[in-house]
C-alpha cells in the first residue's frame, strides 16, 4: 500500500554542485580575484605601502609615530610612480596615525620642557 501523498524532499538529498562552487581565493592567479580581498591581504600592494601600514597602526603606541608619517609620505609618493600598485589606504592611514602620534610626543616634549 503507497501513501495518499507523494514523500516530502530531503534537505539532506545529494545534488551536484554548480560550477561556480569553488571559492575564489582557491582559483589561482588566471581565477576572478575578488575586489574585497585588497583589504584583507596585501594583494597587489606596493611594499612601501604596506611597510608604511604597519608602522602606522604601530604607531598608535607614540614611539614610531615620525617614522610612520614620514613612511606614509614616502609610500604615496612612490605610488605615483607605479600607478598598477594598491596601497594608497594604507599609506594615508599612516600618515594619520603618525601625525597624530607626533603632534602627541611634540605636545609631551613641549610639556616637559614647560614644566
Amino acid at each position: 500500500m503507497q501513501p495518499p501523498y507523494p514523500p516530502p524532499n530531503s534537505p539532506y538529498a545529494e545534488r551536484p554542485a554548480p560550477p561556480h562552487a569553488q571559492p575564489t581565493w582557491a582559483q589561482g592567479p588566471q581565477g576572478y580575484q575578488d575586489p574585497a580581498m585588497k583589504y584583507v591581504a596585501p594583494v597587489n600592494v606596493a611594499p612601501l605601502a604596506l611597510i608604511a601600514g604597519y608602522v602606522g597602526l604601530a604607531s598608535m603606541l607614540c614611539l614610531p609615530a615620525p617614522l610612520a608619517l614620514g613612511l606614509g609620505i614616502a609610500a604615496l609618493v612612490d605610488l605615483k610612480k607605479k600607478p598598477g600598485k594598491d596601497g594608497a589606504g594604507r599609506a594615508w592611514f599612516a600618515i594619520v596615525t603618525g601625525g597624530i602620534g607626533t603632534l602627541m610626543l611634540l605636545i609631551a616634549f613641549v610639556g616637559r620642557l614647560f614644566h
